[in-house]
């Protein structure tokens, strides 16, 4: 008797190995991957990323797919059919034997987004660093007040209390880096 308990949409699992059909196996060769199957610039940094490392176009394919997900990870996400949403994240695995020139595939497929993340950083710095001071001085204020309202409870202080709570949780740090609401 088969004691296992599964869910209504799960189906029964056979307890014994012996009841596994054979598997099927993979196509000796798979379907080669369409040149034209990547649109516009990406298809185009593609081929030439595989010409240029003379790799498979297969795998200079999956690695743009791969760089392309991961800078809209947490930013996108697609809405399969109504009500059932999910994050446009894509998890790849290049399945060659070492010495296929993966890390230097990758390492160009990524450079790009290197040099963009880079090039931002450095274009906010300055931005980012006022925004940090602003910060840190609405914190000070603010530790300096509830020290006063603790002494003497006025309405005053109270008053300038919530007001300067409410500017720094406006502050751009506290609305990239905050709790998530």
């Amino acid at each position: 008797m088969n004691n296992t308990k599964t869910a209504d949409w799960m189906p029964e699992v056979a307890p014994d190995a012996g009841d596994w059909s054979t598997p099927i196996p993979f196509a000796s060769e798979a379907e080669p991957f369409p040149s034209k199957l990547l649109p516009g610039a990406l298809g185009e940094f593609a081929e030439s990323l595989s010409v240029h490392t003379e790799t498979p176009r297969e795998l200079a394919a999956l690695m743009c797919l791969a760089v392309t997900s991961a800078s809209v990870a947490g930013r996108c996400e697609i809405e399969v059919r109504e009500g059932y949403i999910e994050p446009l994240n894509l998890f790849v695995a290049a399945a060659l034997e070492s010495g296929n020139r993966k890390t230097a595939v990758l390492n160009a497929a990524r450079q790009p987004l290197v040099d963009f993340e880079r090039e931002e950083q450095e274009r906010i710095a300055p931005e980012r660093r006022a925004a940090l001071s602003e910060q840190k001085t609405l914190e000070a204020r603010i530790d300096k007040l509830r020290k006063e309202v603790v002494n003497d409870p006025n309405d005053d202080a109270k008053e300038q209390l919530r007001e300067l709570s409410s500017r720094l949780s406006r502050s751009p740090i506290s609305r990239a880096f905050g709790p998530k609401t």
